[in-house]
């Protein structure tokens, strides 16, 4: 049963869709793994843009940390993606989600848990307002930007890395 209970737009819409077939062909009891590598077929077949394992840096005061989070999928370049295969989702699965919006300034994402006998997932949604530093009218997300890496991972990238990469570049 799905704890969703509105559909609240169409790529959402989408991404439930692709997730009720995966569920409907496999069942319960695969590992994560499995699911995403439906996923994937499943995303290509309805031509739904998809990036998949994104890196998500952690920001610290304006730094970036070592550490960094990689959520399953970007799907339509904004919503993020997770996928699980456990008895049912928590409070610490839905805490995840928000930490990976936060990381990663998005405003949308999907929690998908293929582990029980219905598929179940959880919209999540985060206020831009929260994504800025200093004025709320003005979200750090607008600034910055996905950067694809040479191996193919896709990181968000904030305007002063992007500078300090361009410049490495130029000497």
């Amino acid at each position: 049963m799905s704890t969703g209970s509105l559909i609240p737009d169409p790529e959402t819409h989408a991404l439930i869709g692709c997730a009720i077939e995966v569920h409907t062909v496999l069942g319960c009891g695969f590992l994560e793994q499995v699911y995403k590598d439906a996923l994937v077929l499943e995303f290509r077949d309805r031509g739904v843009p998809f990036e998949r394992e994104v890196t998500l840096p952690i920001r610290y005061k304006g730094r970036s940390l070592p550490s960094f989070y990689r959520v399953d999928f970007v799907c339509f370049e904004k919503l993020l993606v997770e996928v699980k295969a456990l008895y049912q989702l928590t409070a610490i699965d839905h805490a995840q989600m928000i930490n990976y919006l936060k990381a990663a300034r998005a405003d949308r994402g999907l929690v998908f848990n293929f582990g029980g006998r219905s598929l179940e997932w959880k919209r999540l949604a985060f206020s831009e307002a929260l994504h800025s530093t200093g004025d709320a009218s003005t979200p750090n997300r607008e600034h910055g930007r996905w950067r694809s890496s040479p191996a193919g991972s896709r990181t968000f990238e904030e305007p002063l890395e992007r500078r300090h990469r361009e410049r490495q570049q130029e000497r």
